[in-house]
């Protein structure tokens, strides 16, 4: 089952912060629910893992993440992650687009597109609790990452 998912937000920090932040994954997946990175490869690849649950289904992916395009200046950024469920029962793989816009002075506006295929168990799920498990997932990161700044006093 493929997913394109769309999503904008604002945050009271500069660009060049919010940029620092989204180029790292361990910051970033410490505002992911259930997602760790467990090993950096090298500069553009890490391992990590990742438990989603739908209503009364989970499944816990073992994966890598790729940095494909880092442009800072631009603020784009593309980044590709690839993983299999570790009972062997299905994967997903993302390509996440993303890109970061200064509205102002402290305030920065982030636009992300990811596409992503899911095959296994969740996969057999209705595609809208998926689509409502993204937007879970994702309103959870963004209220993570606002306090993150938050913590930093912005």
């Amino acid at each position: 089952m493929a997913l394109e998912i769309s999503k904008t937000f604002t945050i009271d920090a500069p660009k060049a912060e919010v940029w620092k932040f989204l180029a790292d994954p361990y910051r970033v997946a410490a505002c992911l629910p259930g997602a760790a990175i467990t090993e950096k490869v090298d500069e553009r690849n890490y391992n990590g893992t990742i438990t989603i649950k739908v209503g009364p289904v989970s499944a816990s992916y073992k994966g890598k993440v790729r940095f494909e395009e880092m442009d800072e200046a631009a603020g784009t950024a593309e980044i590709v992650a690839t993983g299999q469920d570790v009972k062997g029962k299905g994967g997903a793989e993302m390509r996440l687009k993303s890109r970061v816009v200064e509205q102002g002075p402290g305030k920065t506006e982030v636009t992300t597109t990811s596409s992503v295929n899911i095959t296994g168990i969740l996969a057999q799920l209705a595609r809208g609790m998926i689509v409502v498990l993204s937007d879970q997932i994702f309103q959870k990161f963004t209220e993570a990452m606002r306090k993150e700044f938050g913590k930093e006093g912005r």
